[in-house]
């Protein structure tokens, strides 16, 4: 809940350490999450002006740009890190990443399956593969793909809101609780987290909690409809 001393924290390990990815990418994050993605983006080209080698700089800066929904550019620097390392898993997932945005489905998911298997152990790829194969259509193993991210992450908020989800709209409501839970633990500012709690409360007829979750994610986002009208029900 401090998110400038997170900033200065993140800032001074890429200070030292230019290569270590996850600062770069909570970074990118925390700027995005604060409506700043911009403000990663300058960031991270900075940070490459001066270290143009590091790939987790690269591939922050293809977070960032994803973030603002600059695809060709995201591309670019997707392609660029790949450039540097051709088994570049975060690199990889961006490209995927990309190519799903531009409803290049198909593409998307052989991208992710080279990098699944250049690292099965990867949450990343298998919870951007889960995304693939729900629009691919293919709901059952976009379940199985989100369940096998949770498991391989707990501390992976993204992946149990994800698993946690679909559990719900399969009916699966205990099962539901068990995965949101987890993941507003983990990403307690999360809207669509705690309003999809609230679903999983609401199927277990446990609606003092369903309310609960509901007034939270409001809270955090009041303009969203789906979760009023849930709340009224």
């Amino acid at each position: 809940g401090d998110p400038s001393a997170a900033r200065a924290l993140y800032g001074k390990v890429l200070d030292q350490t230019p290569s270590f990815f996850p600062a770069a990418q909570n970074l990118v994050r925390l700027e995005a999450r604060g409506g700043k993605a911009a403000d990663g983006e300058a960031q991270m080209r900075a940070r490459l002006e001066r270290n143009p080698d590091a790939l987790a700089l690269r591939n922050g800066l293809t977070e960032a740009l994803l973030a603002q929904g600059k695809l060709d550019p995201a591309e670019a620097a997707a392609r660029q890190a790949l450039k540097l390392d051709e088994k570049n898993v975060p690199a990889m997932v961006n490209l995927a990443t990309v190519y799903a945005r531009k409803q290049r489905f198909e593409l998307a998911k052989m991208v992710l399956e080279n990098a699944r298997q250049i690292d099965g152990r990867d949450a990343a790829v298998w919870n951007r593969l889960g995304f693939v194969e729900l629009a691919l259509g293919d709901r059952p193993q976009a379940l199985e793909s989100f369940r096998t991210a949770a498991a391989l992450r707990p501390d992976y908020p993204e992946a149990h809101a994800n698993y946690g989800a679909l559990l719900a709209a399969a009916e699966d409501f205990a099962a539901a609780a068990v995965e949101l839970e987890t993941a507003v633990k983990y990403a307690p500012q999360s809207a669509h987290a705690w309003l999809d709690l609230g679903n999983a409360y609401r199927g277990l007829k446990e609606f003092d909690k369903a309310e609960a979750a509901y007034r939270k994610s409001l809270q955090l986002d009041p303009k969203q409809a789906d979760c009023q009208f849930n709340l009224a029900v």
